[in-house]
């Protein structure tokens, strides 16, 4: 597996990456912390990534969207990688202040190719919507 996505990681900083065992990736995470969630518990994103692969963290700040965007080289393939959480009934501007983040990154990184991970919590949205050129890849919920 070259990378994985994790969501609601449940992590918090007294649990270290190599308390995780997996010595064959680099790591990068987004513990929840106050800024993001009146509820300390649950949220948190993490990606894992083949440490014998080119990446690096791209530092984003947005101090309310659990998130992170990790740079990949597969080769001549350049990857962005997001994660992201947002909690039920998160309210709009989080996703708008996401969503400003996002084209930010893309236009400084216009040559790579973005993957967009993550759980929105979106149930009301139409996933099979794909006016923006963008494609949902299940055709069923993920839970």
């Amino acid at each position: 597996m070259i990378f994985f996505v994790l969501t609601e990681t449940w992590l918090t900083d007294s649990f270290t990456d190599c308390e995780l065992g997996l010595t064959n990736y680099n790591i990068y995470r987004y513990d929840r912390c106050s800024n993001t969630s009146n509820c300390l518990k649950g949220g948190g994103v993490l990606i894992g990534i083949r440490n014998d692969l080119s990446s690096k963290l791209i530092a984003v700040h947005e101090n309310n969207v659990e998130h992170l965007f990790v740079m990949l080289s597969v080769g001549s393939f350049k990857f962005i990688i997001n994660a992201a959480y947002f909690p039920p009934l998160s309210p709009p501007f989080l996703f708008e202040n996401f969503m400003s983040l996002l084209e930010t990154t893309y236009q400084q990184h216009p040559e790579h190719t973005f993957l967009l991970c993550g759980d929105y919590n979106l149930p009301d949205i139409s996933w099979s919507n794909d006016s923006h050129g963008l494609t949902y890849t299940s055709s069923s919920p993920l839970r």
